[in-house]
């Protein structure tokens, strides 16, 4: 299980970093209504990235996305620490409350700073996903014989495989985002 937490704290780092980092999302953060641009592009992030959500927020904590099942959540503040990513740097936290889009258990959560042009922070991103789906996404189940008993393990050569493949559709999802802002 470890490993599988590590493997995912780097997802989320990627994922967190891919939408802070998208073409527009900045100017977003400061425009006069940032959840009608960055709610889908958040929502398109959070599925190709295979986490349980991606939230954009203002400086102050505020969310201005929140996965579709609970948008009710958005103009709340963020549960998390938020101080240390204020300050440029990249936090990873195992948060012991419910999270928003899982409704369940505990969360592994990376929060990200956005930059604007000069390197001034103007929002904040969060990506993160429930201990208890870490291992769902991260093991697939693997291949029964008649009698029930697994065939083989899960070798590392195919969760490096499941790690390109999940870095593949983060950037495909970056670039329809992108694409999708020109």
């Amino acid at each position: 299980m470890f490993l599988l937490l590590q493997q995912g704290r780097r997802e989320l780092v990627v994922a967190a970093q891919s939408f802070a980092s998208a073409p527009g999302v900045a100017e977003a953060l400061r425009s006069p209504d940032p959840t009608v641009v960055l709610q889908p592009r958040a929502e398109e992030a959070r599925k190709g990235a295979g986490v349980d959500f991606v939230v954009a927020m203002n400086t102050e904590g505020m969310r201005y996305t929140y996965p579709y099942t609970y948008t009710l959540e958005i103009g709340k503040r963020f549960v998390s620490t938020i101080g240390p990513a204020l300050g440029g740097p990249t936090v990873v936290e195992q948060a012991g409350r419910s999270p928003p889009a899982a409704g369940k258990g505990t969360a592994v959560q990376a929060v990200v700073p956005v930059t604007d042009a000069h390197d001034n922070v103007v929002g904040l991103v969060s990506a993160g996903i429930t201990v208890k789906n870490v291992a769902a996404l991260r093991m697939p189940e693997s291949p029964r014989r008649p009698d029930h008993r697994p065939v083989s393990s899960t070798t590392s050569r195919q969760v490096g495989a499941d790690t390109v493949e999940c870095r593949q559709r983060m950037r495909r999802a970056r670039d329809r985002a992108a694409h999708d802002h020109m």
